[in-house]
């Protein structure tokens, strides 16, 4: 937890620090409402860091729905779903396969700043739930096989930064985040690349 906690501060600190001496422009001057609201969905690819031969993130999806204030504030809340990975093995008549993967809901809470016309950098820290899911079955060739599942849930912290290109109501979006889920045992964790398409309403 010494990474993103560290990751953390520093990204509160950054934030507070940008907004103390350079405000979001109000939107109306480059065509936008003072409050934004956003609603997007993207491809996302988790890059593991953690301990253990399993990706738990791997590739999936994130659906992200926010506003921001007149301020530069945002305010939002996301939902992230890893396919994970799984691995088989069989040897004389015997197989055996296993898979885990990652699910998570967080709070988010940023900062805009608009770099030119039509684009925003956004610093953000989200805050929430993660569930490690994962089952494993086993079984003999020709009499069948019996699976057996588990589920762990854990404060999720996911600091990182996106950026929005925007085309009237439509925008382009590319992030990066760490993110960790503090469960019983080793956490699972990993650097998280995405890109995706939103629109403004």
């Amino acid at each position: 937890m010494k990474f993103p906690l560290l990751a953390s501060v520093g990204l509160a600190t950054a934030v507070v620090a940008f907004s103390g001496v350079a405000s979001a422009d109000p939107y109306y001057r480059h065509g936008y409402r003072d409050y934004l609201g956003t609603a997007s969905a993207s491809f996302v690819y988790g890059f593991w860091t953690g301990d253990g031969d399993y990706n738990a993130f791997a590739p999936g999806f994130n659906a992200r729905l926010g506003f921001t204030l007149g301020s530069g504030l945002y305010l939002g809340g996301d939902f992230d779903w890893f396919f994970g990975e799984s691995h088989d093995a069989g040897v004389a008549g015997v197989n055996a396969s296993s898979h885990v993967g990652i699910y998570d809901i967080m709070g988010e809470i940023g900062y805009d700043f608009w770099v030119h016309r039509h684009g925003i950098i956004r610093p953000k820290i989200g805050l929430g739930l993660g569930v490690e899911h994962g089952n494993i079955c086993g079984g003999v060739v020709g009499i069948g096989s019996v699976c057996d599942g588990r589920s762990l849930t854990g404060f999720a912290i996911a600091p990182g930064i996106e950026y929005m290109h925007f085309f009237d109501s439509l925008f382009l979006t590319v992030e990066g985040r760490y993110e960790t889920v503090s469960i019983d045992g080793p956490d699972p964790n990993a650097i998280i690349l995405g890109v995706g398409l939103g629109v403004i309403f």
